[in-house]
Formats: C-alpha cells, sequence, structure tokens
C-alpha cells in the first residue's frame, strides 16, 4: 500500500510509523538541522523499502565534500534504483509532475547552485511556490530557497522578503538564515550582517549543518569591517574550537585564515 506524506505526494515503501519518522528527519533537513535523533535512520530500519528515505540519505551523503562519504552512498543509490518509483525519472520531469515533491526540490535546487544555473535556481524555485501555500509543512524551506535563488541572481531586497517570511514560519530555519548572510555581504552591510547573525545565533549556531560556516560568514563581516583581529578570534573561539575534521568546516576554516592572511594580519600556526 501506497501512502502520501504531508505535502500529498505518494512515497513508495513505507510503514506509517517509518512515514513519521522520515517526515521528522525531513523537517530538519529542510531546515539544515542536525538528524540528532536518528529519525531517518529509524525510519529505513523499520520500512527497508522506503524509497524516499533510501533517497535521502544517499543525497546528504553525496552532496558533502567527503569522497568517504559519496562510497557510501553507492549502495544506497542501487538500493533506491532496484525498488519501484520515480527515482528512475529525471529530477525536472519528477517536479513537473509533482511540484511538492520537497525531495526532488531541493536535489534540484542544490544541482542548479554547483553547476552555476542562476537562472534555472530561481526559476525552478519560483514555479515550486505556485504549487504551495503557507501552510504546507516544509513550506518555510521552499521560500528559503526560493531566497537564496534570488540573492544569487541579484534580487536582494525579494531575497531578505522571503528570507525573512521563512523565519516567520520556522524561527530555525537555518538555510533561511545562510540566504539573509549572502543578502548583508552583496548589499555590502558588514555591520548590520554581523549583529544579524549573531542576534539570530539560537537558528544556526546549534544543532544545524552550518555552524561552522555561519561563524564564517560572521568572521567575513569583520574582515570587511576592517576588524581582521576580531576575525581571527572567532576563527578561535568557534571555527575551529571543535577541531572539526570535516571536509567542507575545513575549507572554510582555509578560507578565513587566507583571507585574515590577506588583511597583513599573521594568523599564526593553522590546527
Amino acid at each position: 500500500m501506497n501512502l502520501t506524506d504531508l505535502r500529498g505526494a505518494v512515497v513508495t515503501g513505507a510503514t506509517r510509523p517509518a512515514l513519521a519518522a522520515y517526515e521528522r528527519a525531513l523537517a530538519s533537513w529542510q531546515s539544515w538541522r542536525n538528524d540528532d535523533a536518528g529519525a531517518l535512520a529509524a525510519a529505513l530500519h523499520d520500512s527497508p523499502g522506503f524509497v524516499a528515505a533510501h533517497l535521502l540519505r544517499a543525497w546528504q551523503l553525496v552532496s558533502g565534500r567527503d569522497r568517504h562519504r559519496i562510497e557510501l552512498a553507492r549502495p544506497l543509490v542501487a538500493k533506491a534504483l532496484s525498488l519501484p518509483a520515480k527515482a528512475k525519472a529525471l529530477l525536472g520531469r519528477a517536479l513537473r509532475r509533482d511540484p511538492r515533491d520537497v525531495v526532488a526540490l531541493q536535489v534540484a535546487h542544490s544541482l542548479d547552485y554547483v553547476t552555476g544555473d542562476v537562472a534555472g535556481m530561481r526559476r525552478r524555485t519560483g514555479k515550486a511556490l505556485r504549487a504551495w501555500s503557507r501552510d504546507d509543512p516544509g513550506f518555510h524551506a521552499v521560500l528559503a530557497m526560493h531566497a537564496f535563488a534570488l540573492c544569487e541572481a541579484g534580487d536582494y531586497a525579494q531575497a531578505e522578503d522571503a528570507a525573512l517570511a521563512a523565519l516567520e514560519l520556522d524561527p530555525l530555519d537555518a538555510r533561511a538564515c545562510h540566504a539573509m548572510a549572502h543578502v548583508f555581504e552583496m548589499t555590502d552591510r558588514a555591520e548590520a550582517g554581523a549583529r544579524w547573525l549573531i542576534g539570530h545565533a539560537d537558528a544556526w549556531a546549534r544543532a544545524s549543518t552550518i555552524v561552522t560556516h555561519g561563524w564564517w560568514h560572521v568572521a567575513l563581516f569583520h574582515l570587511t569591517a576592517h576588524e581582521p583581529e576580531r576575525a581571527l578570534s572567532i576563527y578561535d573561539a568557534h571555527v575551529r574550537r571543535e577541531r572539526s575534521r570535516e571536509v567542507s568546516d575545513l575549507i572554510d576554516a582555509s578560507a578565513l585564515l587566507w583571507r585574515i592572511a590577506l588583511s597583513g594580519t599573521h594568523a599564526g600556526n593553522p590546527s
């Protein structure tokens, strides 16, 4: 028996408890927050044939920068492809059939970004919004995606409106905070950007997937404001405090040290 998710999209191979766990994991993922309770693993344990859960976990692994995690995704992708579902279709085709397929939308949005298709990214999220309403679970995430697309396209005022609307629906949407960081950066409001991010730290600086990246943005605002020492203190206190070995965190750390060095400030010995 096929069930439907909270947005009305058909899911394959799930029991009701597995679908409920998947929705909890999906909500965390949409807000760029950690799935601390292991809801996605619970969904897969309960329903090994749950196609959407396999695809979500595979995308979480391949969307990072760690080649070891990408290898871990191979069996998940193989499993998903062996199951009957629209996973075999192109994302664009899937979204034309069901614009409320939130996993397909988020993956397509990410691929638009990494391939530099700014116009396509804006068009995709704008079209998706027409099929959603603010009462739909996860609508805040669609708004946050659209906010980032608008920012990349240079529509900063609209991007800010969309990001703030997302945060009104979900104050813990870390993705919307990230979009706001880009808006402040591109509109040359470094001091205001640093204040805003610190003021909304509960949304992104705790249990989110962008804790390091958020502090990186704060440090960049201080560099723009000609405060390299403050940027360096953020590096010590936040960026490298936990000595993360995540590739994305290492990229942010090295990029920040490089920028601090370019400012003429001695960055010390990297760790």
